[in-house]
């Protein structure tokens, strides 16, 4: 006869797909004739630009584009020029498991980006991303509980658990503008030479079926003015959006990481007073379902034959998140002594996580003036490493990275470069379980325990009754200290009497 299992469906998806692509990508660019030959580079920037996702049959497929500046210093002495082009890249992910149902969630880093002279009329530029990459498909979890009518003679143990699965991932798209006036002793924008633009999310909270987030764009702008004297601007654009949701458990765990589809700054008034900016901005968020769930871990029966089928489930759990607040100090070494520092810009590469220690690669572009007045950059990447206690069994994941301060300062004939930055990380704990999920009892075959002492005395260390019970053929509630109430649980080292119970 077979007993039937209650059951417990929590709807929740599954992670088929977490690896990081890597692209490296290079590209000539030729000066047009109306400009001037190339004496020496000054600088190359770019902030990557996501561009579509695309998910089809057993394939995930990224788009992305790279819009680069380079300033360089002219043969001819005169002001500092610039180059723009454009550095496509894309990926393709080919997985059986993938289709167009599935949710494909995406980084985008810049690693690297470095210019070089081939010419005086031509430079190669070349550059390294990444794409981290998790995609999740619908895939409820079962659980199967005590049943509700077990039958003569069936016992069973139930077991709690402490889960938070992945319950939703989506994504929320919205454009940022602002036209922020430069600083009063500022002189007005002619030519922007170089932009660094960082994503910063302060927070984020679920309302009823709506996420909230908040958080804002950073902007460094290098520019010439009108004048040809190189000068510097940066402001932040606040943001706040709300993303909706099919439904949202009451009691969740939010991440969010954002990235640019889309940058744009120019010269805003006509005086050159203000920059005028856009940014196209895409937010991914993954949510996280916290909640308790019971399961049938072991049962048997003092009666009759009985077998049992199991699986086994990898159950996993958010022990806590929390914010680490590394920073970071180095040395730069510059070809001249560093006059007056103009501009400091950084960004965030890809995390690394080796046990309870994070590794963020932080490059660093300086603009400074040497004694003679001119103007050049150095770039410099350095490592932030932050540690955190891990329990037995966790593992670390990172949610998400800022930049709080980024300065650097003249010294030792070069520059102290300073970074403080907001790591967010989640700790998680995977336990692995033996679920009884079908129960089936055979009514014809009595369980033969001849032989089988009626009572049984021992002594026992600890509190759990359940082996005790089950190898006796006894149950839970008969078991009782031989000689008084203490230790009626087991705890300690008691002396118990098991009696064999035919129920």
């Amino acid at each position: 006869m077979e007993i039937k299992c209650t059951e417990t469906v929590c709807d929740c998806l599954r992670l088929i797909v977490s690896e990081t692509l890597r692209r490296e990508e290079e590209r000539e660019a030729v000066v047009t004739d109306s400009m001037p030959d190339i004496s020496a580079i000054l600088s190359v920037s770019g902030t990557p630009l996501i561009r579509s996702k695309d998910l089809s049959a057993g394939q995930l497929r990224l788009a992305a584009n790279l819009p680069i500046r380079v300033a360089y210093l002219p043969e001819n002495g005169d002001a500092i020029c610039t180059l723009e082009l454009d550095l496509p890249v894309s990926v393709t992910l080919e997985n059986a498991e993938i289709s167009e149902a599935c949710t494909a969630l995406t980084g985008l880093v810049l690693v690297s980006l470095e210019a070089r002279i081939l010419n005086p009329r031509k430079i190669a530029v070349r550059a390294e991303f990444c794409f981290p990459v998790r995609v999740y498909c619908a895939s409820p979890l079962r659980f199967f509980g005590a049943p509700e009518e077990a039958g003569q003679g069936i016992h069973v143990l139930e077991r709690e658990a402490e889960i938070t699965p992945v319950c939703a991932a989506l994504e929320k798209t919205f454009v940022l503008t602002d036209e922020a006036p430069l600083a009063s002793d500022s002189p007005a924008v002619a030519k922007i030479l170089s932009q660094s633009t960082v994503l910063e999310t302060e927070e984020r909270k679920s309302v009823g079926t709506k996420i909230i987030l908040k958080g804002s764009a950073v902007s460094r702008i290098v520019y010439l003015s009108t004048d040809g004297t190189p000068a510097a601007a940066s402001f932040r654009t606040a943001f706040s959006q709300i993303a909706e949701a099919d439904r949202l458990p009451a009691d969740c765990l939010l991440s969010c990481e954002a990235m640019l589809s889309g940058a744009y700054y120019e010269p805003g008034s006509p005086d050159g007073g203000t920059i005028r900016a856009e940014m196209h901005v895409v937010a991914e968020l993954t949510v996280r379902n916290r909640q308790s769930v019971r399961y049938l871990a072991d049962a048997y029966n003092n009666l009759w034959e009985m077998e049992t089928a199991a699986e086994a489930r990898e159950l996993e759990r958010a022990v806590r998140e929390m914010r680490l607040g590394p920073s970071a100090r180095a040395a730069v070494e510059t070809p001249a002594p560093v006059y007056e520092v103009l501009s400091v810009s950084a960004s965030p590469g890809e995390a690394a996580v080796e046990g309870g220690t994070v590794t963020l690669p932080l490059t660093a572009q300086i603009f400074y003036f040497t004694g003679d007045g001119a103007v050049r950059c150095a770039v410099r990447t350095i490592p932030v490493k932050a540690t955190t206690d891990l329990e037995e069994g966790a593992r670390l994941i990172v949610t998400g990275c800022a930049l709080r301060d980024c300065a650097a300062v003249p010294a030792g004939g070069g520059l102290d470069l300073r970074a403080e930055t907001e790591i967010a990380v989640s700790v998680l704990m995977t336990e692995r379980a033996e679920m009884i999920s079908a129960i089936t009892v055979d009514e014809e075959r009595p369980l033969d325990l001849t032989g089988e002492p009626t009572l049984v005395l021992l002594r026992a260390e600890g509190d759990d009754l359940w082996p005790l019970a089950r190898a006796y053929h006894s149950e839970v509630e008969a078991i009782r200290p031989a000689a008084s109430e203490e230790a009626a649980e087991g705890e300690g080292c008691a002396l118990l009497l098991i009696p064999k119970t035919l129920s």
